[in-house]
């Protein structure tokens, strides 16, 4: 068993157990394939946190403002957070 160190650049590393039979060829497609998935996963994670941030379930007038936008709306509308929030 052997245990490789991946590492592209300081946030992008990860630990690879494999074997000494392995061939090289292959051991590069299974760590490619790897850090391919690894990739998709932090850009899902990413897109996740912007929509929970931005959300869909906000209404309407407030969907995609930041807090400073946010507070500007309530004055604006002078309502309360709960009634903005329903």
């Amino acid at each position: 068993m052997v245990v490789l160190h991946f590492k592209k650049s300081e946030g992008n590393q990860f630990l690879f157990e494999t074997t000494t039979a392995i061939k090289v060829d292959d051991l590069i497609v299974e760590l490619v394939d790897v850090n391919n998935l690894r990739l998709k996963c932090d850009r899902a994670a990413t897109a996740l946190e912007d929509l929970a941030s931005k959300g869909p379930l906000k209404p309407e007038g407030i969907r995609g403002l930041d807090e400073e936008g946010y507070a500007e709306y309530l004055k604006a509308e002078d309502i309360t957070v709960s009634d903005g929030l329903k």
